[in-house]
C-alpha cells in the first residue's frame, strides 16, 4: 500500500509562519485620544493680583471681633464702673478691640493665578494658604446676617486633601462670589469629566 501522504512539518523555524493575532504589530498602536476631549478650561475671567477683600468687611470685621472679646469688654467695663480709674479704660478696650477687626482686613488678601487660589493673611506671623483650582471639589457660599445685610457672601473652597485648612474668603460681594463659584464648579466638573474611564466598546 502506499504510504500516505504525509504534510510538511512547519517548525517555529518556518518561512510560512503565520503571526499570532494577539501578538502586537505595528498596526496595533493604541488609538490616540480624540481631538475634542475635555481639557481644563483657564480661570482667566476671575484671575486677579493680590488684593483685599470686599471694603464693606470694614463694617463686619470690628463687629465680629467685640462679639468674640465680649466676655472681656464687660469686665473692663464693670471694672472701670466700680474703680476710681476714671472710667476711660472700658473706651481704650473697645478702640483696641475695633482696631484689631480693622486690622484684620487689612492684613488679608487673597489672588487667583495660573490656576490656583491664594489666600495670605497675618501681620507679624504670616500665613499662606493655596489651593490648586484642579483639587477643588466644594465650592460653598454662607451669608450670615451682617454679610447679607450688606450684599456679601462667604466662599468656602474645600480640596480633594484632607487637610485642615479650608480656604475661606470673607467676604466677596454677592454677585462676585456667585461668579467665582460658578467658574470653579465648571472646572471641576471638566476635570472630573477628564479623569473619569473611557467607556468599554462592545464586542464587534
Amino acid at each position: 500500500r502506499p504510504p500516505a501522504d504525509r504534510r510538511p512539518h512547519r517548525g517555529h523555524g518556518g518561512r510560512d509562519r503565520r503571526r499570532d493575532v494577539t501578538e502586537p504589530g505595528i498596526g496595533d498602536r493604541p488609538p490616540s485620544p480624540p481631538s475634542g476631549y475635555p481639557t481644563a478650561p483657564e480661570l482667566r475671567d476671575v484671575e486677579t493680583d493680590w488684593r483685599r477683600l470686599n471694603p464693606r468687611m470694614l463694617l463686619i470685621h470690628p463687629v465680629q471681633e467685640a462679639i468674640r472679646f465680649l466676655p472681656a469688654l464687660a469686665g473692663v467695663f464693670i471694672l472701670g464702673r466700680t474703680s476710681d480709674s476714671g472710667g476711660y479704660w472700658e473706651y481704650v478696650a473697645l478702640v483696641v478691640v475695633i482696631g484689631i477687626g480693622l486690622l484684620r482686613y487689612f492684613t488679608t488678601r487673597f489672588r487667583i493665578e495660573n490656576g490656583q487660589i491664594e489666600l495670605r493673611k497675618g501681620l507679624v506671623n504670616k500665613r499662606v494658604i493655596a489651593t490648586p483650582a484642579d483639587r477643588v471639589r466644594t465650592v460653598d457660599l454662607t451669608s450670615p446676617i451682617f454679610h447679607r445685610i450688606l450684599g456679601l457672601a462667604k466662599v468656602e473652597i474645600g480640596t480633594a486633601g484632607t487637610g485642615k485648612d479650608r480656604l475661606v474668603l470673607d467676604a466677596l460681594a454677592l454677585p462676585e462670589a456667585r461668579h467665582l463659584r460658578d467658574e470653579l464648579i465648571h472646572r471641576r466638573n471638566v476635570v472630573l469629566a477628564a479623569d473619569a474611564p473611557a467607556p468599554q466598546g462592545g464586542p464587534v
